[in-house]
């Protein structure tokens, strides 16, 4: 009788074994990929801060009085606030939507066909009916060094 309560405790613990084995590899594996997917995002949002399209100036008034000068009327109200949001789709780092909200998050810059249908979107009455000419002046404005 002793031996039958023992096999049967020692089936009993191997089936919960097996199954923790089984268990513990796919969550293994599971963790060993989203801490090397944590390491490449945090390694990859370091990197994205020096490796920017573009860099914003140190000051940005020149760059907006020639701007006002340009666009005349369509930007002339700007407060500072618009012009804190303009500058964010030119020059910041947009957030990128989240796969897995354990990892960090992942950082981009607009391109320039982003940034200019952004700023269509953010500013429907100052860049909404603008042309190539425009953006082209706009664009290399903003991007020269003086």
């Amino acid at each position: 009788m002793g031996n039958r309560y023992f096999a049967k405790i020692l089936i009993f613990v191997l089936i919960v074994v097996i199954v923790v084995i089984i268990f513990n590899q796919g969550f293994i594996r599971n963790t060993l990929q989203d801490s090397s997917s944590f390491f490449e995002k945090a390694k990859d949002n370091f990197s994205s801060q020096f490796d920017k399209k573009r860099s914003a100036p140190i000051t940005l008034i020149e760059k907006e009085e020639n701007l006002r000068l340009f666009m005349g009327p369509l930007v002339h109200d700007f407060t500072q606030e618009d012009w804190d949001r303009f500058w964010n789709v030119i020059y910041g780092m947009q957030e990128k939507p989240a796969d897995n909200p354990f990892l960090p998050k992942e950082f981009y810059q607009y391109s320039i066909e982003q940034a200019q249908d952004q700023l269509r979107r953010m500013f429907p009455g100052s860049f909404g009916r603008l042309g190539p000419e425009h953006w082209s002046y706009i664009w290399r404005e903003i991007i020269k060094t003086n």
